[in-house]
């Protein structure tokens, strides 16, 4: 039983959030910022080319935008926003890229002339 305290091999709520979840992302000795897609740190995703995908994107980052940019040869539709589905689908604009503000959820459609690589990346880190 975790709530009697008899049990001290399970992480409390406060120490899988914020500063205090270690993962050992270093670089450099630093801590590595980094995007955890289904439980995974900075995950890859291979589309082949001509076939449609239907992704659900929910951005958990507390305070923290995602803007999401997709290649020329990708063509993206957003269906719904926050579990809405809209009337018709929204196509998303190549050099605008899609939004999704803290909290919010996106469901899209994509469909790529060429078989692509989605690779999470932060801002402009160099790290």
């Amino acid at each position: 039983d975790f709530s009697s305290g008899s049990r001290t091999d399970m992480n409390t709520v406060s120490d899988l959030a914020g500063s205090k979840l270690h993962l050992g992302l270093r670089v450099n000795g630093q801590p590595k910022p980094f995007i955890s897609v289904n439980g995974l740190a900075n995950p890859r995703l291979d589309l082949q080319r001509a076939q449609w995908y239907r992704l659900r994107l929910i951005n958990a980052i507390i305070d923290g935008r995602v803007l999401l940019h997709f290649s020329e040869a990708c063509v993206v539709y957003v269906e719904a926003a926050d579990g809405v589905r809209f009337a018709t689908s929204r196509p998303v604009p190549t050099a605008e890229g899609l939004f999704i503000p803290p909290g919010s959820r996106r469901d899209i459609f994509v469909r790529c002339e060429e078989t692509i690589q989605i690779v999470s990346k932060l801002g402009n880190s160099t790290t």
